[in-house]
């Protein structure tokens, strides 16, 4: 069942996604209990906060919460599908294989001279620790990291709807225009 059969079909995943949070929210905890509303409150403010556009920093709330469309997410949500990744056709795909892992988005990185920064990444054991370390970063590698993720994301969708994908080269090039273009006009905001 593709993804517009399944809306078609009149089948709503709101509740899924409700339980879904609520599940998140209790297994998030600390050593000595769960975790404060103090520290979600920080976590939110600081991912808010990112000097990118908004539809960006809705991205990175659906990643932080496990909300992005990977093929194993609507797999276990009940959709019958192949879960290979859609890029590499290699191995099931989940946000760690597709953002950090897959063969062609490794070029990527590499191609940007974070390779450094993705082997830290992928040892996050979350979503939201990967977050929690991409908000720790010094605020321009934070950006690039940022954009490229959610690049490469919708990279993906592009590849996944049209079968169309542009090289390493042609991606890391757009998304190093973007960058001075974002970082331009922040500064012009700011000043």
């Amino acid at each position: 069942m593709t993804l517009r059969e399944f809306f078609r079909s009149g089948q709503h995943i709101r509740s899924t996604l409700h339980r879904a949070e609520q599940q998140q929210c209790q297994q998030r905890t600390r050593p000595g209990g769960s975790e404060s509303s103090k520290e979600k409150g920080e976590f939110w403010r600081k991912l808010w906060k990112v000097d990118c556009p908004p539809k960006v920093k809705y991205f990175l709330w659906r990643l932080s919460n496990n909300y992005l469309a990977f093929r194993m997410v609507l797999q276990r949500r009940g959709m019958k599908l192949d879960t290979r990744c859609c890029m590499c056709g290699r191995l099931d795909e989940d946000g760690g294989h597709l953002l950090f892992k897959c063969k062609h988005v490794k070029e990527v990185w590499r191609a940007l001279n974070l390779e450094e920064i993705r082997c830290k990444l992928v040892q996050a054991a979350s979503a939201r620790e990967v977050m929690e370390e991409i908000l720790l970063m010094e605020p321009k590698v934070q950006v690039t990291v940022v954009m490229l993720l959610y690049i490469w994301w919708r990279e993906r969708n592009t590849w996944r709807e049209e079968e169309r994908r542009r090289s390493v080269v042609a991606m890391a090039y757009s998304l190093i225009l973007l960058l001075h273009r974002l970082i331009k006009l922040l500064l012009m905001l700011k000043t």
